[in-house]
Parts: C-alpha cells; structure tokens; sequence
C-alpha cells in the first residue's frame, strides 16, 4: 500500500483504498507495509507468478488488517508520528524483509513495547524476526531472487 500526494486511478496491482475517515489511511497504510501486513497479503493473495502476491479486488474486503477503527485517538496520532518519521525512508521489496532495518523499525514502533501502537510484549519481536526470515526463505516469496537469507 502507498499513499500518493495528489488523487490517482487505481488499478488491478494498485486498486483504490479509501477508508471512510481519513485518520484511518495511515494506519491502514503502516500495517499494510508491516511484516505482519505483507505476509497477510501473500497469504490471502493468489501466486500465479514466483515471487509475486495478487488479491483480486473483490477480495480486498476480506483481507485481514489492523483495524483503525479500534484504535484511540492516542494510538492515531502516534501513527502520525511513525509515518512522518519513515516517509522518507527506503523499504526494500517484500522478499528482502529480513534485512529491511526499515520495516523492522515499522514493526518494532507498531507492534512491540509500551512505546508501541499496540504494546505487544517485546519477547514477542523475536518471534517476528522468525517468522520474517522463514517467511523470505519461501520459494513463492523470493521468486527464486538471489535475495534469500540463506542457510
């Protein structure tokens, strides 16, 4: 998911997201680049091509996302503040999530400690980190790129 500066046409790739308060794209847009977001896309998702993740547009509806909703105003504003601080910042593609310092910080800033949007326990991070270097090593993540953490 991104967010564009200025209205665009979405797509089958990039379709259209538009929540009905605009407080809820941020968090929306920062669970959806998380770990956690991006492996419930590539596990909802169809994988007819290696390394490549497709939700059909019907399909969106039932994706499983932090939802905005639930969080209080607190908990709004401190995404605000997580997406300013990364906006300018690089993401490395999906299958790399493993050695992206940047997601990591993402996940370290929504998920995990009292500092956190959800205040997940912290001996739960490891656990991620896990999850995030098996879920890379996966044939239909990586694509069969030389990009995988290896052995």
């Amino acid at each position: 998911m991104c967010l564009t500066p200025e209205k665009c046409i979405g797509g089958q790739a990039w379709p259209n997201v538009i929540p009905s308060n605009n407080r809820h794209e941020i968090p929306l847009l920062l669970w959806c680049n998380s770990t956690l977001g991006l492996i419930m896309h590539w596990w909802k998702g169809t994988r007819q091509q290696a390394g490549r993740s497709v939700i059909a547009i019907t399909a969106i509806p039932d994706l499983p996302v932090l939802d905005p909703r639930a969080l209080t105003e607190g908990q709004l504003d401190h995404c605000l503040a997580i997406f300013d601080d990364l906006k300018g910042r690089e993401f490395l593609p999906a299958n790399e999530a493993y050695r992206d310092e940047t997601r990591k910080y993402l996940d370290h800033e929504l998920l995990f400690g009292i500092t956190s949007v959800l205040q997940l326990d912290p001996g739960l991070e490891e656990g991620l980190d896990l999850l995030r270097k098996q879920w890379c090593n996966e044939p239909s993540v990586h694509g069969g790129k030389n990009t995988g953490v290896g052995p």
